[in-house]
């Protein structure tokens, strides 16, 4: 039977690709008009809190986990193709479209961590590294550029649009530009343990690192000493 979940508005489908509503309920929708919902499971992620109901939540999460069984780490283009398969859970029709844009784990797990992420606004990540973490990228809607950190040479810079994707390895830095209205998967592995944020200060590059829930910053410095435009 086909079932839907909606989380905040991301629109979560099981089986992939399926049509029809059976559930469909919105964060904060009164529950006195969804009385066949009666039971609700209050979760927190990051700060905010979302109701589900409770016999949705271990099908979604049991199917998104059941992509990334493994007993090992993925390596670079397995996490891409990773994050393909699992944009096929999600229907993003239903997301909302305010603010700057936002997070949503899909799965965490030994050997891998998934991020659904909206871009309402454009920002650059900066030149960073994932501590030595592998990273695979879908992109669902919009568009994305990856560039990873040259010394000498012509820049090398991949633009990618909806329904394509991308790897980088875990040794590598780089920077992504997200174009407003974007929307990606991001599949890291092993789990992000941290980000090492790459900067020009007082003329040397120094590397400042940051903790996987926070946000790169841009790296102005060092995009002038390169020759970044």
């Amino acid at each position: 039977m086909q079932r839907e979940l909606c989380w905040h508005g991301l629109l979560l489908r099981y089986p992939p690709q399926a049509g029809g509503v059976d559930g469909l309920m919105k964060a904060g929708s009164r529950i006195s008009t969804h009385s066949h919902l009666a039971s609700l499971h209050l979760i927190e992620i990051r700060g905010m809190f979302y109701l589900f109901p409770v016999e949705k939540v271990g099908i979604m999460r049991a199917e998104l986990a059941a992509l990334a069984t493994t007993h090992r780490p993925y390596k670079p283009e397995e996490c891409a193709e990773l994050a393909r398969r699992a944009a096929e859970f999600v229907d993003i029709g239903e997301l909302p479209r305010s603010g700057p844009g936002g997070y949503v784990l899909l799965w965490s797990d030994e050997h891998s961590i998934a991020w659904l992420n909206t871009w309402w606004e454009a920002r650059d990540t900066g030149f960073h590294d994932h501590d030595g973490s592998a990273v695979g990228v879908y992109v669902l809607a919009g568009r994305v550029s990856n560039e990873g950190l040259s010394i000498a040479g012509t820049r090398q810079v991949g633009f990618y649009g909806a329904g394509e994707s991308f790897s980088f390895p875990g040794t590598g830095i780089h920077r992504m530009d997200h174009e407003a209205g974007a929307v990606t998967i991001h599949v890291y592995s092993p789990p992000l343990r941290g980000i090492g944020h790459y900067e020009v200060v007082d003329g040397f590059l120094r590397r400042t690192p940051g903790s996987p829930d926070e946000a790169s910053p841009p790296s102005p410095g060092l995009r002038e000493a390169l020759g970044v435009g």
